[in-house]
């Protein structure tokens, strides 16, 4: 979830994609992006394709957005998304990055992009509370990821390409 202004919008698009992924059975994780954005994780077994992977992840953007079409949209262009949170399934596709969990941004205050409980996810979040300085409270915690190899499923079959 990659929203033009604040960690706010981009919590209320993660929110809405959880509804979704929880309809089709998907489990998900969330998590910072050590910035504004979210990342949502969902934990795959052996065999599932990059492509039929990044096939499911757009139909679930497109689905996300037709639901929330004032909040999200699966607009590339950075001036045709209306000030809405752009739903980047294409971090899925061959060759595309993304920050993984526990990275240090290099950024005013070294953010950590931050593994979440869905529970902690809101619009109140501030995600630059996740950085070197407080972060060794948090690795003290429950980690919010501890079943995330153990949760390893199938592509969702009605949204399967």
């Amino acid at each position: 979830m990659d929203p033009p202004e604040s960690f706010a919008d981009a919590a209320s698009a993660g929110l809405a994609l959880r509804k979704v992924l929880d309809e089709a059975k998907v489990v998900s994780y969330p998590k910072t992006s050590g910035s504004k954005g979210l990342h949502v994780f969902a934990p795959l077994r052996a065999g599932v394709t990059q492509q039929e992977a990044t096939a499911v992840a757009v139909a679930i953007g497109e689905e996300l957005a037709r639901r929330e079409p004032k909040l999200v949209t699966v607009e590339f262009s950075k001036a045709k998304r209306g000030g809405r949170v752009f739903a980047d399934a294409m971090r899925n596709a061959y060759g595309q990055t993304i920050v993984p969990p526990y990275s240090v941004r290099n950024r005013p205050h070294a953010p950590v992009s931050t593994p979440l409980a869905w529970d902690e996810v809101s619009p109140r979040l501030d995600p630059a509370a996740f950085n070197v300085r407080t972060f060794e409270k948090r690795m003290a915690g429950d980690d919010p990821w501890s079943d995330f190899w153990q949760r390893r499923q199938a592509l969702p079959k009605t949204l399967r390409a």
